[in-house]
């Protein structure tokens, strides 16, 4: 388990250092080891959606932002509680991201 949050570490750590395309690549990796040791249906998992939602939301792809944090809200609801500190975290933050969709749309 530890080899799957360090490539995720790694992927953040990438981009940062400016290896964008490596970057992503490492953390959707991270992703898929997630689903595979963790399940579908696991905090752990969810963590992971809404971090890589987050990071395509500051990279302005928001459609993509908003399938990520979708899938962070309905794995929390289902293993958290839909009154969970992490899943309000995770439908406040859907909801910036899909206002954030709706202005780019006005423009």
């Amino acid at each position: 388990m530890k080899f799957v949050l360090e490539t995720f570490e790694a992927g953040k750590l990438t981009i940062a250092q400016g290896n964008r395309d490596l970057g992503i690549d490492l953390m959707l990796q991270s992703l898929a080891l997630h689903e595979q040791s963790y399940g579908f249906l696991h905090p752990a998992t969810a963590k992971c959606y809404s971090a890589l939602a987050m990071y395509f939301y500051h990279h302005e792809d928001i459609e993509i932002a908003i399938d990520f944090q979708k899938k962070a809200v309905v794995v929390l609801e289902r293993t958290c509680g839909i009154d969970s500190v992490d899943a309000v975290h995770s439908y406040v933050n859907e909801k910036e991201e899909e206002e954030q969709e709706e202005e780019e749309g006005d423009r």
